[in-house]
């Protein structure tokens, strides 16, 4: 925000009498200045794949399928500010597991060492958790792929070719004696980003650290055509 020159010089100009709230005014003046500012929906663009969609399709060595049978990928990823992925989780087929391994392998070893475009929050890089699903079938000698931005949790209002809403400013959580089990966590998000509700699979203290994550968090709020709108976000943790 800029405050003109000449508000200034007439705040400063104030007779004596007034010396109390010519320094009141210039204190509000420099608060407004030093206010950090709030990003908005449009302040933000999503991680996405760009231009490097075609060498993570290229990456891709995918095994030999069932004639037609369609297979799906989803998997999970932190970017980072360089746009690499991090820590990066797939969930697989199990009504064709041998095969679906193989496919979650192929996504894994393709994103190893990626970069895509980050996420940018007030012209600035920020981690994110970035949703994306691989969708494959094999008709005659040929392999079809097909990459989607999201988790397809939105399909039925959305369609197919939304950017997911992407989690930033992410929260730490904690949950004693692990067993490596997931928690799916449910959050409705309004077109601003903004958390309408968390629902977490189960109850007990592990959620519950959880949930407080995800409201201490921050969204991007799922796009559609340029245009932000309310979602339903998932995420899997494991404790």
């Amino acid at each position: 925000m800029r405050i003109p020159f000449e508000t200034v010089m007439k705040a400063c100009s104030l007779p004596l009498r007034s010396v109390d709230t010519r320094f009141h005014i210039l204190w509000l003046m420099l608060a407004v200045l030093t206010m950090p500012s709030i990003a908005s929906a449009q302040d933000m663009s999503p991680a996405h794949f760009g231009d490097r969609l075609v060498d993570f399709m290229a990456r891709l060595d995918l095994p030999a399928t069932e004639e037609g049978k369609a297979l799906l990928t989803q998997c999970a990823s932190e970017i980072t500010e360089s746009g690499q992925f991090k820590s990066t989780v797939c969930y697989h087929d199990e009504e064709n597991s041998e095969v679906s391994r193989l496919v979650r392998r192929e996504v894994l070893n393709a994103v190893r060492g990626l970069r895509i475009e980050p996420a940018i929050v007030g012209g600035t890089a920020v981690p994110v958790w970035f949703n994306f699903s691989v969708a494959y079938r094999q008709t005659g000698d040929n392999q079809h792929v097909e990459v989607f931005e999201n988790h397809l949790f939105n399909r039925e209002r959305l369609g197919l070719n939304y950017t997911g809403a992407q989690r930033y400013n992410l929260a730490s959580w904690r949950c004693r004696g692990g067993r490596g089990l997931p928690i799916t966590v449910s959050v409705n998000l309004s077109a601003a980003g903004e958390v309408v509700d968390v629902r977490p699979s189960a109850d007990g203290r592990c959620s519950r650290s959880i949930v407080r994550a995800i409201r201490s968090s921050s969204f991007i709020p799922a796009r559609l055509n340029g245009q932000d709108v309310e979602s339903l976000y998932m995420e899997v943790f494991f404790y």
